[in-house]
């Protein structure tokens, strides 16, 4: 994001161009976002693999020495848990008829929306993009659709953008989003050569501007879409930002050190025990030649013939050096430990989920879990108001329908990756972690749980509710791990 205090000139720009200016810019913006789009994509690179170890210039390999280089993949198992967690299960969005002149309508234009837009698929992404960079960015346009029977309309359409090709103008001093800018290289044949320029689609709140970088780095307007000024179509900017937290960070962005460290750790213990630094050989008046000690590292074994052998002190011998492996394990675990505290993920290599542990110890590891789910509900929250700005002005264009963006809510029902018991069910629901309706759902027993529901908050809630001090009962079979 470039805030108010970074850019006040640019805003004052935007706010008060007709376009003409939005070329000179444009140029300035995508320097001042580069510090950010690297860390970006550095993280991302690692998420996918591209562990620091793997990719390190250093080279710790001698001819006498190996070099193994083990990855294990911590950001993947940090970032899709939370994902899981917190967005296994659909988001509700429902709508409130206080808020709408057509409910019914209305309520249908949302289903038919979300439904079009497979917005599941689209939200765990999204949360796979925050989680790993800190923020991600979603663009809403419009398109003209045809469905079965041939007719035409026009219909929203939401796309994820990477974070690293996205940025947004914003007026800290309002909270208010200027503009939104795309950016994303393509690659240009000139004869023999291929060369790659960025592309930009800036938008602010009336108009979308088509660039292209040219050979002198500076930004012309692009027609390859037609015109390159186009009204969008909303009353709001449509490039909607959305934050993984305050700080904008990763989840795994505070402990890169640590698995590192970790990957080191295991690596040059490996590295010890297949080379000769856990043992040396020693020659007692005897000099081999190279071919001979090659021919050792080969079949583990030296010959010295009878009549080299004058002396009998000439020999052969190991010297091998005790090594405490413990130091090493002990080390290493609590290297693991510390990447699974400081970010708040759960390893169920723990003894705490093994089976004889209790609920209330369970209950207390998936602490850290929630208060970092919950952060993120907030801020997801936060994005899906400013989307709804941006897609209910559209509804209110073209279908006629006005609905009060503030009266949209979203839901979000935890995805436990857990076995758990009745008594970890109670103590979830009175925690404010689950409601009452869930829990119900996840009693493999009740086999209607929206009957049971009603009983239990209806006609029945005299009798003994979920939240009762129940204890000693196992629901059998378990909640997956995802």
């Amino acid at each position: 994001m470039i805030n108010y205090n970074l850019q006040k000139e640019v805003i004052d720009t935007i706010k008060n161009s007709q376009g003409a200016t939005i070329q000179s810019i444009v140029r300035d913006l995508i320097k001042a976002n580069n510090t950010d789009k690297l860390k970006m994509e550095k993280l991302w690179s690692e998420y996918t693999g591209k562990a620091k170890i793997l990719t390190s210039i250093d080279n710790y390999n001698t001819p006498a020495r190996p070099d193994n280089r083990l990855a294990h993949d911590f950001p993947t198992v940090i970032i899709q848990q939370c994902v899981s967690y917190l967005l296994g299960n659909a988001i509700e969005v429902s709508l409130s008829e206080d808020g709408t002149n057509n409910y019914e309508a209305a309520e249908e234009l949302l289903s038919k929306f979300l439904k079009l837009n497979f917005s599941e698929k689209l939200d765990a992404e999204l949360g796979t993009y925050t989680g790993v960079c800190g923020k991600a960015f979603r663009l809403i346009f419009f398109a003209e659709k045809i469905d079965y029977l041939g007719k035409k309309s026009l219909e929203l359409i939401m796309k994820n953008i990477k974070p690293w090709e996205g940025l947004i103008i914003q007026d800290s001093t309002v909270d208010e989003v200027i503009a939104g800018m795309i950016y994303y290289p393509i690659e240009i044949i000139n004869g023999t050569l291929k060369k790659f320029r960025n592309k930009v689609e800036f938008y602010d709140s009336k108009n979308v501007y088509y660039l292209i970088e040219d050979d002198g780095g500076n930004y012309k307007y692009d027609d390859s879409y037609g015109e390159a000024i186009q009204p969008h179509g909303f009353s709001f900017v449509p490039v909607v930002k959305f934050s993984n937290n305050t700080l904008e960070m990763g989840d795994f962005e505070k402990v890169r050190t640590l698995i590192d460290a970790y990957d080191k750790a295991v690596s040059f213990g490996l590295n010890d025990y297949e080379s000769y630094s856990m043992a040396y050989l020693i020659y007692h008046g005897v000099r081999p030649t190279e071919d001979e000690l090659t021919k050792a590292r080969l079949t583990k074994a030296f010959y010295i013939p009878i009549e080299d052998d004058l002396d009998v002190n000439n020999k052969i011998e190991f010297l091998t050096k005790e090594v405490n492996t413990q130091n090493l394990k002990d080390f290493v675990k609590m290297l693991n430990d510390d990447i699974f505290r400081f970010s708040a993920a759960l390893d169920y290599t723990d003894e705490s989920f093994g089976g004889n542990q209790s609920g209330e110890s369970r209950k207390y590891k998936l602490i850290p879990l929630e208060q970092k789910a919950k952060d993120k509900e907030r801020w997801f929250v936060y994005g899906f108001q400013q989307l709804y700005k941006v897609v209910t002005s559209f509804w209110a264009k073209t279908k006629s329908i006005q609905i009060d963006p503030e009266e949209i809510t979203f839901t979000f029902t935890r995805n436990l990756p857990l076995d758990v018991t009745i008594t970890d069910l109670i103590s979830l629901q009175q925690a404010g972690i689950l409601s009452t309706e869930t829990a119900i759902d996840m009693l493999p027993f009740i086999e209607d749980s929206v009957d049971e529901y009603e009983k239990v908050s209806g006609e029945y809630s005299n009798k003994i509710p979920i939240n009762t001090d129940v204890t000693g009962s196992v629901v059998t079979g378990s909640v997956e791990a995802i």
